[in-house]
This record gives structure tokens, sequence and C-alpha cells, in this order.
């Protein structure tokens, strides 16, 4: 029948898809596993170096993450501080 047709070539179509996005994802654990092994144990001037990061890129890195953690900080006190009246 046509619809029997229809379901084999769909089958036909995502079964290799499937496949695929299995081996994708199994792949990308791997590495992921490599990555963090070889990153995991090194200090910030190896990463840096890693990296290939500029001085000027880092402190800007650093710095926007102090301001960041200056933002989050003055939130949690302004919404525990609304929050209270």
């Amino acid at each position: 029948s046509a619809y029997l047709g229809v379901v084999c070539n769909q089958l036909k179509a995502t079964i290799p898809k499937a496949i695929v996005h299995c081996l994708v994802l199994q792949a990308k654990k791997s590495l992921l596993d490599n990555f963090v092994e070889e990153v995991a144990g090194k200090d910030s001037e190896s990463l840096r170096r890693l990296l290939g990061e500029n001085e000027e890129v880092m402190q800007r890195r650093e710095a926007c993450s102090k301001r960041l953690d200056l933002l989050q900080t003055a939130y949690r006190e302004l919404t525990v501080s609304l929050s209270s009246r």
C-alpha cells in the first residue's frame, strides 16, 4: 500500500540520522572527557598560554567578572529589600 511505502521511506531517511546522532553524542562525550583530563590539573598561567590570551583581554575579562559579581550581589540585596516591604 502507499502508506506502507511512505513509512518505509521515512524510516530509511530517519534511521541513518539517528545513528549519526548517537555517534556524534558519543564523540562529544569522549572529546569532553579528554579535554577535562588535559585541562583539569593546570594552573591559570598554563591555561592562559593554552588559550593564547592577550594580557589586556585577561585583565578586561577579570574586571568584567568582578563587576558581574558586584551586580549580582546588588541585585540580591535589592530583591531582598524590596520583598521585605
